[in-house]
């Protein structure tokens, strides 16, 4: 789009909300011989270039004085309802500038909408659909039980910083953070999220201690050094970043390296209401990898079991999931799943473990749970949970609290309201025409068996001489 930009004459800024994408950003437009310039603190600035690579945060004190641009391309357009992002949109809108938004996530924690700032939203393909076609990894996730973070209080959306950092920060309750990553992904090129600096930190002295190459980042760390750190990374000097949010949205090793190169394991460390972040966490490990191996996911935090697998099924809206001001509840549910006590893989209740073939007892049992202990969770079976959870949301406060939007949830509750109605006729004309139907092969017929259906039983009515039977089928 740049390029197509700049040859019709028009002017485009690119414009990102870290100083690591600003780099990147550079080096790709630099590896695709775009000309560019700068407007960016630390940048000197030359407007005779058609495409500029922008911070928003020097776009925001210069939007006065600096040339509108024909286009403006946000990077992480997500963060479009932030005040500074609204500024200068609405600024340049004003004057004409058509804005196209990238994100991933076309989701914001606070549950506001994006339709306030973007007219419509293109879908891209799926993250499912990715991976399928070899554009992103594959992936093997590996979580703990579920921490307990019903004391944690929420703290604008998410949970309070210094409440979940003293939670897991407690003896035993994530496991070994070290101990698991030695077993799992020694020596793979691996990007830790932790809850806050002094977590990181600590967490970074742990693997040190271990013996493992382990560095932390975060915004205070000079550019210089993280720079060099982020190249030493790459070429296999460091093993192990850890940080809090430096490497989340948007971060591509291969760009800011020079070469390419990829993160091979992600460490969730840090408990999360925001879908958004759990999955911008997790995509800086789902590029292709060059010797075509998964990516490895070690979920320490739960968030895997609170907002499901990377590849899930979701329908993104510009529309907002909740009513400005009040408590946020948790982007998607909790899934209930069993506990393999053989090879402690995680997977929906069934007679038989997935993975290592266990048989269950057929007597109910509870399955203890081992503290600490990684277990790998099955992504078909999670899906089917997750369907079911679907399943007993029946209104729409219930619906929204999944994460589907007021359209989704309003067009799933008038579905079922349909299907209720059409059960409710068949079984009303089976009694009439003297036909004999179980409850149970009632429930098992869909939309469209239950209209056919109809029609057949209020044919046989009409022959009969029941004429007062006029069809609902096709209504």
């Amino acid at each position: 789009m740049t390029r197509k930009i700049i040859a019709a004459g028009k002017r485009v800024y690119f414009t990102v909300h870290r100083s690591e994408l600003l780099e990147q950003t550079a080096g790709t437009f630099n590896n695709d011989g775009i000309d560019h310039g700068y407007i960016a603190a630390g940048h000197q600035m030359n407007l005779m270039h058609r495409a500029q690579i922008c911070s928003i945060d020097t776009l925001k004190r210069r939007i006065e004085i600096i040339p509108v641009p024909d286009y403006a391309i946000p990077d992480e357009a997500h963060h479009g309802g932030a005040a500074g992002w609204a500024k200068v949109f609405d600024y340049w809108k004003e004057r004409g500038t058509k804005i196209i938004g990238l994100s991933a996530t076309p989701h914001r924690l606070d549950g506001r909408g994006l339709d306030d700032h973007f007219d419509v939203l293109v879908p891209g393909p799926s993250v499912a659909w990715l991976i399928a076609n070899g554009y992103l990894s594959g992936y093997r996730i590996f979580a703990p039980s579920t921490p307990d973070l019903s004391g944690v209080h929420t703290q604008m959306g998410d949970y309070k910083q210094s409440e979940v950092e003293a939670e897991m920060e407690r003896p035993g309750i994530t496991g070994d953070i070290v101990a698991h990553w030695l077993k799992y992904a020694e020596r793979k090129k691996t990007i830790l999220f932790a809850v806050s600096v002094a977590h990181s930190k600590h967490t970074c002295q742990q693997f040190i201690s271990a013996g493992v190459r382990a560095a932390h980042l975060d915004g205070k760390t000079p550019q210089a050094e993280r720079k060099q750190i982020a190249q030493d990374f790459a070429r296999g000097k460091v093993e192990l970043i850890c940080n809090v949010d430096l490497f989340g949205e948007g971060y591509d090793l291969s760009a800011q390296a020079g070469f390419d190169v990829t993160i091979d394991c992600v460490i969730l460390a840090r408990p999360t209401q925001s879908l958004t972040l759990f999955l911008q966490q997790i995509g800086r490990a789902l590029r292709v990898k060059a010797d075509g191996s998964k990516a490895l996911i070690l979920d320490h935090a739960g968030n895997t079991m609170q907002h499901g697998l990377p590849d899930e099924d979701r329908i993104w809206t510009l529309e907002g999931t909740r009513g400005n001001g009040g408590k946020k509840n948790r982007d998607e549910p909790n899934a209930s799943v069993a506990q393999c006590p053989n090879c402690f893989g995680v997977h929906a209740p069934a007679a038989l473990c997935p993975y290592c073939g266990h048989v269950y007892k057929i007597k109910e049992r509870k399955i203890d749970e081992r503290p600490g202990e990684l277990e790998e969770i099955n992504a078909e079976s999670l899906r089917r949970r997750r369907m079911a959870a679907q399943g007993v949301a029946d209104d729409m406060p219930a619906m929204l609290a999944m994460g589907y939007s007021k359209r989704r949830a309003a067009k799933i509750l008038a579905a079922r309201v349909e299907k209720a109605a059409l059960r409710a006729r068949v079984a009303e004309l089976t009694l009439e025409a003297g036909e004999k139907l179980s409850d149970r092969d009632l429930k098992k017929m869909k939309p469209k068996a239950l209209k056919e259906k109809i029609v057949e039983l209020e044919t046989v009515l009409k022959k009969n001489g029941h004429d007062q039977f006029m069809s609902v089928a096709n209504e």
